[in-house]
């Protein structure tokens, strides 16, 4: 792969793009151009695959693509070419927005950045193999590159991209908050822009104390996912135990005689909670995959979210830096009126979709505690039974065969209520995640954001009202005529 030198830039510093639907640049801010190394019109409606580097492995942008135009967000290392011809790594998160999608980038510096890039020298030398110079098998080459990807991955531990970019975006934020200072120091502005500084400041604070925004807390969340879809089939598995159990008990109290009556009956009433357990089971397993699919889930929006307030209150500091005018009217200001009014917007999505998978997180741990606490009760049936069982049996001529199986039977009601109860403190976690006052705090972060919009929207609506008079006021055009009207109706 070509060498050649890196462009650097301020692990402290963030950028994002705005683009169309097709992918072509409409905005971004001023870092942005600053590293690409391009001027905002230079950029301004040409796709964003002008900064994209040779090196780059297609199929890493196939499954960003793929993901966007799904509707959902999506993380990835990027590597950029800058118009110096410098490189410069990024961490990616796009996601969609009003009219096309809105890319956050961070500056990569995690343990995993280090494997990634390993991994795209494999895939892009495999893609240029097997396209060729000229990649006319682009697509077959791309196809290979893909399976390879999810090769590497699987290596690495994990199950699929998006278990990946979960972990990755998580750990590139874990890693800026270490070199970075999290205390916020209010904006000197009292207007709009203090006032969206604040609001970002104040969500970032809330999602760090309702979910934690360390890679150690994403792990916890991502692992208590795990420990919900292992909770469902140790209990599966019982179920079918028990049926065996009692067949095969049934059976050999058979053999006995009349001597066995008294095991097989017992036998058979083991055997019939079998099938109300599996009715639980069912309801169990679809609560307890729902659950850790949203544990899941609400982990990436949380990188996702708090990824979106941090660029917010660091939009708002750059625009008060570089003198943004409010009441201004040309096409530059009205990009960056239209930025600051999307980022608390993008935010705000992601806040409700936070609020929402919390709201039905709390209702699927409802239906848990209700499943576990009915399959508890089974197994101290089981329990009793069991006990009585392997006291009939010792007592039966012959009957050794019929106590091993009792015996066997026994370690695994006792597993699974052992399991149950280290169940428990992954489910006082899930309610930790879900309770009212982190419901609450979601919703008071919404409100804030809601401020900034109305106090945007305000100042929109007044800016257009002083533009229209300003315009529609008579004024020498030079021949004595007057001006205005048609610039007040282009504005009405």
């Amino acid at each position: 792969m070509a060498l050649e030198a890196e462009r650097t830039y301020g692990i402290d510093e963030l950028f994002f793009s705005v683009t169309d639907p097709k992918g072509h640049i409409t905005s971004g801010n001023r870092v942005f151009t600053r590293v690409a190394a391009y001027t905002e019109e230079e950029m301004i409606g040409q796709p964003h695959s002008l900064i994209r580097h040779p090196d780059m492995p297609r199929c890493v942008f196939n499954v960003l693509w793929e993901t966007i135009q799904s509707g959902r967000a999506v993380a990835a290392y990027v590597k950029n070419r800058a118009k110096t011809g410098e490189h410069y790594w990024v961490m990616a998160a796009v996601v969609p927005c009003r009219g096309g999608y809105l890319s956050l980038r961070l500056k990569p510096s995690s343990e995993l950045f280090a494997a990634v890039r390993d991994f795209y020298k494999d895939l892009r030398a495999l893609e240029l193999r097997l396209g060729g110079e000229r990649e006319i098998n682009r697509k077959a080459a791309m196809a290979a590159s893909g399976e390879r990807l999810r090769e590497l991955l699987e290596q690495a531990g994990f199950e699929s991209y998006e278990s990946f970019m979960h972990t990755a975006l998580a750990a590139e934020l874990s890693a800026r908050a270490e070199h970075v200072n999290r205390s916020h120091q209010p904006l000197a502005d009292d207007g709009v822009l203090g006032v969206a500084h604040a609001a970002a400041s104040a969500v970032t604070d809330t999602l760090g104390r309702v979910f934690g925004v360390t890679l150690d807390e994403h792990t916890q969340l991502e692992a208590l996912a795990k420990e919900l879809q292992a909770t469902s089939g140790f209990v599966l598995g019982l179920a079918e135990e028990l049926r065996m159990f009692s067949l095969n008990a049934q059976l050999a109290a058979a053999h006995l005689g009349p001597e066995g009556v008294v095991l097989g009956t017992v036998a058979d009433f083991m055997g019939r909670p079998a099938g109300s357990i599996r009715e639980l089971i069912g309801e169990l397993t679809d609560d307890l995959g729902a659950a850790s699919a949203l544990l899941s889930r609400l982990g990436f929006q949380v990188s996702v979210a708090t990824l979106e307030a941090l660029q917010m209150a660091v939009f708002a500091a750059e625009l008060l830096d570089d003198g943004f005018e409010l009441a201004g009217t040309d096409p530059e200001h009205d990009r960056r009126l239209a930025d600051l009014e999307l980022l608390p917007a993008c935010l705000r999505r992601e806040m409700d979709a936070l609020y929402d998978g919390l709201a039905e997180l709390s209702k699927r741990m409802d239906a848990v505690d209700r499943a576990v606490a009915r399959i508890a009760s089974a197994l101290k049936q089981l329990r009793i039974l069991e006990v009585n069982g392997r006291v009939e049996a010792a007592l039966v001529h012959g009957g050794d065969a019929v106590v091993q199986l009792f015996v066997e039977i026994s370690e695994q009601v006792r597993s699974a209520r052992d399991n149950l109860d280290a169940f428990g403190s992954a489910k006082r976690l899930g309610r930790e995640k879900a309770s009212p006052r982190a419901l609450a705090a979601l919703r008071s972060g919404g409100s804030a954001l809601d401020e900034v919009a109305h106090l945007l929207t305000g100042l929109r609506g007044s800016s257009r009202q002083e533009h229209a008079i300003r315009a529609t006021r008579p004024r020498n055009d030079g021949a004595g005529g007057s001006r205005g009207l048609e610039t007040a109706v282009a504005w009405g």
